[in-house]
């Protein structure tokens, strides 16, 4: 795959990264941010935890979510509801360099598709989708979750119900 490296790199950063799987078990905490949220997703592979980081913010009617342990990759999403649930499209991409941001050509597309679980109202389902020109889809993660935002005063975990087969598999796979 011509994406491996950049995935791998991406991993390094907690952005994206190069592992797949099924049923791969995974947590997600969103915390309140003073202009926005940040969110991290832990997804339990064979062998190796991957952990994606962002912070997310509205700005005119967009939604500018940075990727990363440092908010290196800048996405600038267009909601829109269809069928009862939320999609977001990408309108820009940037790269930051420090404070210095970095425009980008349309290199990559992301869809993110958001609803609520059928049959269980306490969890909704995620498609997230990354394609490239030329290479297709090159990331995708999809699945169900139990979602809330946590306070940041919250000292208990506030990740999904996801967090238990997670632990368990730290625990049966750590090295210590």
């Amino acid at each position: 795959m011509l994406a491996w490296p950049l995935l791998r790199w991406s991993a390094h950063h907690e952005a994206l990264f190069p592992e797949s799987g099924g049923q791969v078990p995974f947590a997600v905490e969103n915390r309140p941010a003073e202009d926005g949220l940040t969110g991290s997703r832990w997804f339990a592979f064979p062998g190796r935890l991957r952990v994606m980081r962002d912070s997310m913010r509205a700005d005119g009617g967009e939604i500018v979510q940075r990727l990363g342990r440092r908010g290196g990759l800048e996405v600038r999403l267009r909601p829109s509801v269809e069928n009862g649930g939320m999609v977001l499209r990408p309108r820009a991409l940037a790269w930051w360099f420090g404070s210095v941001r970095v425009a980008m050509p349309p290199v990559a597309r992301v869809e993110v598709r958001e609803d609520p679980h059928p049959g269980d109202s306490g969890r909704q389902r995620v498609d997230v989708r990354l394609r490239m020109p030329l290479l297709g889809e090159v990331f995708r993660y999809s699945g169900s979750f139990a979602y809330r935002i946590v306070a940041e005063s919250d000292t208990a975990s506030g990740v999904s119900p996801a967090l238990p087969t997670l632990s368990m598999w730290l625990t049966q796979n750590s090295p210590h």
